[in-house]
């Protein structure tokens, strides 16, 4: 199967430096820098004119979707994706939503609303959130398994309610009876992403794409086997797609100036401080940052951690994914590997993301097609 690029769009604003991009609710309280007037000179405010212009960047790179992040800080992503869809034409939205924030039956009816009015351009992404503050201010007290739980039963009853019949259920979060929605056509995928073992035990069982930040190939592989090897055990496949920020130039060293020009000023007393903000808002506890950063010798040490990865910008953003970073020929080559290893979707990042669609839209997109590696089909199923 063809690569499929997913875009991204940066709801809560976005930057050429990082310390630029800390804008978020004015009373949250917890994170790096954290206040709606901590903003620098490169940051860009997430108007509509400004997130159709980067819509309609990745529309023109050649991505199939864009993601539309959800959270604190982020404007709400159905309400963002319906305003764009109609200034775009073929580009799909991977709508991130939260299960449990409205009620299953509700969501199904959205989401089959949105599909239809947009031609076919959903894809979902589950994301329960983790235990801690950021949670706790959407009245959400449960564990990560408990979640995740819930979320198990929402899923259940959208693809219920989506049925042919009227459906019922009866769990420990959610009861109805007689659900009955006009079912999407087609049913869009639902993404799921998470390093723990009941994060693949939940993708195996309930996604139809299991969607996880990069990693060093190493550690790559064995996690995407072990999820196909879950989904087999209950008569499925999976899909695997890797998500990642991009710096890409002509030229290594050109990407890696950029790369050191986004850190800016940080030191180490700032990182320090950052990463304990995180913790305290439950943000620093995700599988995936434990895992990336753990292969870090130290906060002062090189951020590169395998070949043209960098995790310098998990560092100082909670929710930042960790970065491909080198000229246009390595990363179509990073790529190709991850590609080998059985992933067929990328979800690309960029910072700020026109300029960074357009650079890799220009500079990767073109080797992938000369590769016979590009899937040119439309927005993603």
């Amino acid at each position: 199967m063809g690569i499929q690029v997913i875009g991204h769009l940066p709801t809560a604003g976005d930057a050429r430096r990082f310390l630029d991009h800390t804008q978020t609710a004015r009373n949250v309280g917890v994170g790096f820098r954290r206040s709606s007037l901590h903003t620098g000179p490169s940051y860009r405010a997430p108007t509509l004119d400004y997130l159709t212009q980067v819509a309609l960047a990745w529309e023109r790179a050649g991505a199939h979707a864009a993601l539309v992040p959800t959270g604190t800080s982020f404007e709400d992503a159905w309400v963002t994706a319906s305003a764009l869809m109609s200034r775009t034409r073929s580009l799909g939205y991977l709508v991130a939503f939260r299960p449990g924030l409205v009620g299953p039956v509700l969501a199904a009816q959205m989401m089959s609303t949105f599909q239809r009015l947009s031609q076919g351009r959903l894809l979902l992404n589950v994301t329960p959130g983790v235990p801690g503050p950021v949670s706790n201010r959407f009245g959400d007290w449960l564990s990560k398994s408990e979640r995740l739980d819930q979320a198990g039963e929402f899923l259940t009853i959208v693809r219920g309610a989506w049925g042919e019949e009227p459906f019922d259920f009866a769990g420990r979060y959610f009861r109805v009876e007689g659900a009955s929605i006009t079912a999407p056509d087609p049913i869009p995928p639902f993404y799921f992403g998470g390093s723990s073992e009941e994060s693949m035990a939940f993708a195996a069982r309930h996604a139809d794409v299991y969607l996880s930040f990069v990693e060093p190939p190493d550690m790559t592989a064995p996690r995407l086997e072990r999820v196909r090897t879950l989904a087999a055990e209950h008569g499925r496949t999976v899909r695997t797609a890797l998500s990642f920020q991009v710096i890409t130039r002509n030229t290594a060293r050109e990407a890696w100036d950029v790369a050191e020009h986004m850190l800016g000023d940080v030191d180490e007393a700032s990182v320090r401080d950052s990463l304990a903000a995180f913790r305290r808002s439950g943000a620093g506890a995700a599988a995936a940052r434990t895992r990336l950063l753990g292969r870090m010798e130290s906060v002062a040490g090189a951020a590169e951690i395998s070949p043209n990865l960098w995790v310098g910008g998990l560092l100082v953003h909670a929710g930042r994914p960790p970065a491909l970073v080198g000229s246009h020929t390595d990363i179509a080559d990073r790529l190709t590997e991850y590609h080998d290893l059985g992933v067929t979707e990328f979800q690309v990042t960029g910072f700020p993301d026109v300029e960074e669609s357009a650079h890799f839209g220009e500079g990767v997109i073109p080797l992938l097609r000369e590769r016979g590696l590009l899937d040119e089909g439309g927005a993603a199923t």
